[in-house]
């Protein structure tokens, strides 16, 4: 498994350095923004989707190197080492699963830092964005390819983007403040118990998947 782990991370190190550093200046920006500004860090869209949208990119790079390894042909080079289909797929989960949560502990850092009233809740909606993402695309890519995993974040993300614009207009009259209200909620938590189950419940589905899969 530290093979993998370190296979993959030296792919994303040369392929999606960029990205990586995009991601960071995203945090520095919401530093920026906290800490100049004297209401909540949490308040109005820009702060609360800086917030977020890391811990989103990170949840799409285990997909993002599945992909790099379906057109290198590694993933079938890779099978023919003393290596189980099983530990090929969950080595992809696992490094989502750290990057999610290194990238959630900077965001952390960050809230805190800015005198965030709702830190740990920030916290637990990256977990949760980085953990569904990998969840609902990778059984799709193992089994259909990546072009259908990557599909089938677009359509997450244009849901998603639905979803927030309709839930904004329902509550804009009472708040104004819709990450407040979804961070407040009592349910966030079991959200993010849920999610964990859902991730834990994929990797198993695309261990299935990809055992049975005909690498041909």
């Amino acid at each position: 498994m530290k093979a993998l782990l370190l296979s993959d991370f030296y792919i994303f190190r040369k392929n999606f350095t960029l990205a990586f550093i995009i991601m960071i200046v995203l945090l520095g920006l919401s530093l920026a923004t906290g800490l100049m500004g004297n209401e909540d860090f949490t308040d109005g869209f820009f702060t609360g989707f800086l917030t977020i949208y890391p811990c989103l990119i990170a949840g799409m790079m285990p997909l993002s190197l599945y992909s790099y390894d379906e057109r290198s042909k590694w993933d079938k080079y890779c099978l023919t080492m003393p290596l189980t289909r099983k530990r090929y797929v969950c080595g992809k989960y696992l490094f989502g699963l750290l990057l999610t949560l290194l990238l959630a502990a900077l965001i952390l850092i960050v809230v805190i830092i800015t005198g965030e009233r709702y830190a740990l809740l920030v916290f637990s909606l990256n977990i949760l964005c980085g953990c569904l993402v990998p969840a609902l695309t990778l059984p799709f890519a193992f089994r259909f390819g990546s072009k259908v995993g990557v599909f089938i974040f677009g359509l997450l993300c244009g849901c998603s983007g639905i979803l927030y614009g309709a839930v904004t207009a329902a509550l804009e009259s009472e708040s104004g403040n819709l990450f407040v209200d979804i961070t407040g909620s009592p349910y966030l938590p079991a959200a993010v118990g849920a999610a964990a189950v859902l991730y834990v419940a994929s990797m198993f589905v695309s261990v299935r998947i990809y055992q049975s899969k005909d690498m041909n």
